[in-house]
């Protein structure tokens, strides 16, 4: 029996005073605003959408995310030896949170790289592209940590299996850019762009969820040890249906708030029902001929 836990998050930091020291690194006040209007060509980050200045921020995170994803599936398969077993990748995958977890308690150079790489800013002038993929490799919160690889090698065990090695390893870091890129253009498409940065894997964590539940939709789930009554299909629609209105919603509901970037969760779960389906397909599409040539 898979255990699954919906307290996986993918935390926005909301600590004011952690932000202001952000932000201070970079510049005052007074001096974002000005940058923002000559990025945007408004004072308001929720201005002007129609000018060059939206397409010069957008242009950074939309070309990352194709760069990462031609990388994952035209170099990862040459590269990724099919050898390696699959639950291998996943406890590779772990490691590196772990690192980020503790780079983020290291003073001078490591935690610097971690404020710049290791939070996904939404505020266009804060942004770096790597930002996309560093920020889900990055937890600051032990329990933070500690649940996302609980519930990723829950479920990542049995997709990397059914994907392979390289397979696999492709989708999660494609996971990883998509939810971070959906984590900053939903709120905007919705007109309600956010300014506080955001960490954690929980993005991809919910794509391998995603993924489980499209590929094995009667398995029978837990929240932790307690068994739930329904089947994985529709444990994962109800999640989907309460992250998709905690995204949309213009009002606090239950579990809403607290930090929770439900854009980003949204973004992968999408995304691995997306691959669920192409999975599908080709197993589908081996299966026929299969039969075809020995049926």
């Amino acid at each position: 029996m898979f255990r699954f836990s919906l307290l996986s998050i993918k935390t926005n930091l909301r600590n004011s005073a952690f932000h202001k020291v952000i932000i201070r690194n970079y510049a005052t006040h007074r001096e974002l605003k000005e940058r923002v209007i000559r990025y945007t060509g408004s004072s308001s980050y929720g201005g002007n959408t129609n000018g060059n200045g939206w397409w010069r921020m957008w242009w950074a995170p939309v070309s990352f995310t194709a760069g990462v994803i031609a990388f994952d599936h035209l170099i990862i398969p040459h590269v990724v030896d099919h050898k390696v077993e699959s639950k291998n990748v996943v406890f590779g995958l772990i490691a590196l949170n772990v690192v980020g977890f503790i780079a983020w308690r290291i003073p001078a150079a490591p935690r610097q790289f971690m404020l710049r790489y290791g939070l996904l800013q939404k505020n266009p002038i804060l942004f770096r592209r790597f930002q996309l993929i560093g920020s889900a490799f990055s937890h600051q919160n032990f329990w933070h940590l500690a649940i996302n690889m609980f519930v990723l090698y829950q479920f990542a065990t049995p997709v990397a299996s059914i994907m392979g090695s390289s397979g696999f390893l492709g989708f999660y870091l494609d996971s990883c850019v998509l939810s971070s890129l959906g984590s900053m253009l939903i709120p905007f498409l919705l007109r309600r762009p956010q300014m506080i940065p955001s960490l954690g894997a929980s993005g991809a964590v919910f794509s391998c969820l995603g993924v489980f539940c499209y590929l094995i939709p009667n398995a029978k789930l837990a929240f932790w040890f307690i068994p739930l009554p329904i089947n994985a299909w529709n444990t994962f629609l109800l999640t989907i249906g309460f992250t998709t209105l905690a995204t949309v919603s213009r009002r606090p509901i239950a579990f809403s708030g607290n930090g929770i970037d439900h854009a980003g969760h949204l973004s992968g779960a999408l995304c691995g029902v997306a691959y669920g389906k192409y999975v599908q397909d080709k197993i589908n599409k081996r299966r026929q001929l299969y039969n075809r040539r020995f049926g």
